[in-house]
Parts: C-alpha cells; sequence; structure tokens
C-alpha cells in the first residue's frame, strides 16, 4: 500500500508524517519547492509524473479552503478546486484505483434541517461549496472506489481556522456573530487518526469526521477572557446560511472539557505569536 497524497498544506503534511510513524509508504505532492514533497505540474497528464503501482492510494488534500478567498477569485478557486482535482479523480476512476478526495460540511446550506448526516441532500450556498458538491455528484456517479470525507473546520495550534478567524476579527473589532450559529470542529491530531484507519480500511463512500460542535459565541467568548478584547456585535437575521452542523455519534464525541481546553491552548497560543 503506498499513499499518494496531493497538496503539503496542513492535513496533506500532517498524514504524510503519520504514514512514516505507521511505516506506510507515501508520496508527498505539491505545486511548491520544498525538500520533503515532489513537485506536480497540474497540466501534465498524471501517468508521466507517477510511476503507479496497483496498491496505490490517491489523497486529494490541496485546494483554496478559504470560502471568502474563493468568492472573491472564482476563476482560480474553479481551476483548483474543480478543473484540476477532477483532472486526478479521472486517472484514478480509469486506473479503478481508490482514492479520497475532501469535502467539506459546506456542502450544506440554509434549509429547515439543522443536523446533516451523510444521507442528508447536499444545499450549497457558496461559490466554494458549490464546487464541492459537484465533484461529490460526479465522484458517486462515475465511480465505485472512493471515499469522500466531509468535515468543518480541521484546527492545529499554528493552522487557520475558526478559532484563530475569530481572534484577529475580535482584535481589530470586527466581529459580527449570529447567534444561533455553532460549528463543527476536530483537533487535527484526531482528525488525522479517524482519516488514516478510514483509508487503511479502504471505507468506501461518504463519511463525516468531526467530534464536535461549539457555538461561535462560546469560541468568541473564551477569547475575550483571555484577552479582554472588545465585544461582538451579533447578526440577527431568520435565515443563517452557515448554520450547518454533523450529526456525531455520542461515542465520537469530544465531552465539553477536552474541547473548551484546546481552544484556550488555541488562544494562548495566539497571543504569543502577537506578542
Amino acid at each position: 500500500m503506498r499513499f499518494l497524497i496531493f497538496g503539503s498544506g496542513t492535513i496533506g503534511y500532517k498524514l504524510s508524517k503519520y504514514c512514516k510513524v505507521k511505516k506506510i509508504q507515501n508520496i508527498l505532492f505539491s505545486r511548491k519547492k520544498n525538500k520533503e514533497v515532489k513537485r506536480y505540474n497540474y497540466f501534465l497528464r498524471l501517468e508521466k509524473q507517477i510511476k503507479f503501482k496497483k496498491d496505490d492510494i490517491g489523497i486529494l488534500s490541496f485546494g483554496i479552503s478559504d470560502q471568502g478567498k474563493a468568492n472573491k477569485n472564482k476563476k482560480k478557486t474553479f481551476l483548483i478546486n474543480y478543473k484540476y482535482t477532477k483532472k486526478i479523480i479521472d486517472t484514478f476512476i480509469k486506473k479503478d484505483q481508490y482514492f479520497v478526495f475532501f469535502s467539506s460540511a459546506a456542502v450544506f446550506g440554509s434549509n429547515n434541517l439543522r443536523l446533516y448526516n451523510e444521507k442528508s441532500k447536499p444545499s450549497p450556498q457558496t461559490y466554494y461549496g458549490n464546487l464541492k458538491a459537484r465533484l461529490e455528484k460526479y465522484i458517486v456517479e462515475n465511480s465505485k472506489k472512493y471515499l469522500i470525507v466531509r468535515t468543518g473546520w480541521v484546527s492545529s495550534l499554528e493552522n487557520n481556522c475558526i478559532i484563530k478567524k475569530l481572534f484577529y476579527q475580535l482584535q481589530s473589532n470586527k466581529c459580527n456573530i449570529y447567534p444561533k450559529a455553532r460549528t463543527n470542529l476536530i483537533i487535527l491530531d484526531d482528525f488525522i487518526k479517524l482519516l488514516f484507519n478510514l483509508i487503511k480500511k479502504k471505507i468506501n463512500g461518504i463519511h463525516h469526521i468531526s467530534k464536535g460542535f461549539i457555538s461561535r459565541k462560546k469560541i468568541a467568548d473564551l477569547i475575550i477572557d483571555k484577552t479582554k478584547f472588545n465585544r461582538y456585535n451579533y447578526i440577527n437575521v431568520d435565515d443563517e446560511k452557515f448554520n450547518y452542523q454533523f450529526i456525531i455519534n455520542s461515542q465520537n464525541r469530544y465531552n465539553k472539557n477536552i474541547l473548551e481546553n484546546y481552544i484556550k491552548r488555541k488562544i494562548n497560543y495566539l497571543i504569543n505569536q502577537n506578542l
């Protein structure tokens, strides 16, 4: 078994390191020059850049993940998140080999349903979510050897996530909160372990990976308690477009203390980074 990991960002890099610990051969691909990765050219056929093995597993962990940036630069987002991603997907479909596509909770948008499972119908409200939903549909209709992973915010101390986003919004006094909005959150190390087990078993289909959800108001309150930043503004709307969350098995859910203690650690890290 060999993992071909496309994308050297937070998840791809961490998964590559975890594979080495578990003694699983892997190649980490990136468009950027780096001693630890192999450069990948979107414009060349995949077969010309990789000598495939029968047990290769493709893992597509690259793309523009910031929904705000995706909406502002739709042309670039389409090329990376859809066109080039589909090109890699088509290669694995053609070879009849197993691959993993990283989707998002953003395939769900605003409707009367507040909790989502794998069978819930996608209803994206953002450009980013729309492209993810289109690729999900394409994969389901054209492949039998795939894992589609939907997740919310995957957080490490260093990476960009909802905690960091709210921290800087509060710092600049530009933080708006939907009163009832909650967000899915999972710690990076836990996400990698759950993901690795699914891939190693070659689980097929669509799977949600998350271990908890927490209100954005609660995250903001924890930040304010630690920093004394100004408080947030409420945005009162009838239809909260970004209030989606997964149904999480009670056996696989963080308890309140684990999640809040992690958020406090992340806040302390951000404070020290700003000293």
